[in-house]
């Protein structure tokens, strides 16, 4: 049963994730996911979803892409009422997401200032260790409200680490926005931090538009839904 019913800004995203290339199939090899670094046994992904720039890593999207999402989460802010003084995308996918949006503007946002996160090596790994200042040259003060952007969200423990550097310095971070929910648990994971999620889609949702619009077959399709029990049945016993 196709549970795709959104319109507007969700159709805008999918329709330029599957046209751009930024949705990879491949139901033969598969590809390789984050997971993969703890349990390099685990079964390979039959869908890859790679929303950079063209040029950064094995990014698709050309500059009119970002236009279109910048304007597609414009439309959605607006409508959902979501304010923040400031716009922070973390590093590095949620970048230019963040400032497709800041070009897009919209009725909430449309002040907002843009700051940035840094990230360093703690522990051999590289995580973020700090806020340090946009295009404007300044930082958030105490109190102010910061919007998260990124591109997707799985186990949320990024999420929850940029909104720690920004409670590091006493500004309020209560809301994270993202094209794509891919979690079962990042909503109320957030939430016990006190941070409200909004996506624009969820994982489901760019699948069954994907094989409403041909892009996905059948078989795919049913490959790629079965997936994430067969990689919980892995790690599990890893």
């Amino acid at each position: 049963m196709n549970t795709y019913t959104k319109a507007g800004s969700a159709t805008t995203v999918a329709k330029v994730l599957f046209e751009s290339g930024a949705v990879q199939i491949d139901t033969k090899v598969g590809f390789r996911l984050k997971a993969h670094d703890r349990f390099p046994d685990a079964p390979l992904s039959p869908i890859y979803l790679s929303i950079r720039p063209k040029g950064i890593k094995d990014g698709t999207l050309e500059p009119h892409h970002f236009t279109c999402l910048g304007n597609a989460l414009a439309q959605y802010t607006k409508e959902q009422k979501v304010f923040a003084d400031w716009i922070c995308g973390i590093p590095a996918a949620g970048e230019p997401i963040a400032e497709a949006l800041m070009r897009a503007g919209s009725g909430p946002l449309q002040l907002s200032r843009e700051t940035k996160l840094l990230k360093g090596l703690v522990s051999g790994r590289r995580r973020i260790i700090g806020v340090i200042p946009g295009n404007n040259g300044v930082i958030p003060h105490k109190e102010q409200t910061v919007l998260l952007v990124d591109d997707l969200v799985t186990n949320a423990d990024s999420k929850l680490e940029a909104a720690a550097a920004f409670w590091g310095i006493d500004c309020c971070v209560d809301t994270l926005l993202v094209l794509i929910d891919r979690s079962s648990n990042a909503r109320q994971k957030l939430a016990r931090s006190g941070i409200k999620l909004h996506a624009l889609l969820t994982f489901t949702q760019l699948l069954d538009y994907g094989r409403a619009e041909g892009a996905i077959s059948d078989l795919d399709y049913e490959v790629i839904t079965a997936y994430p029990k067969k990689l919980a049945a892995s790690t599990r016993r890893g």
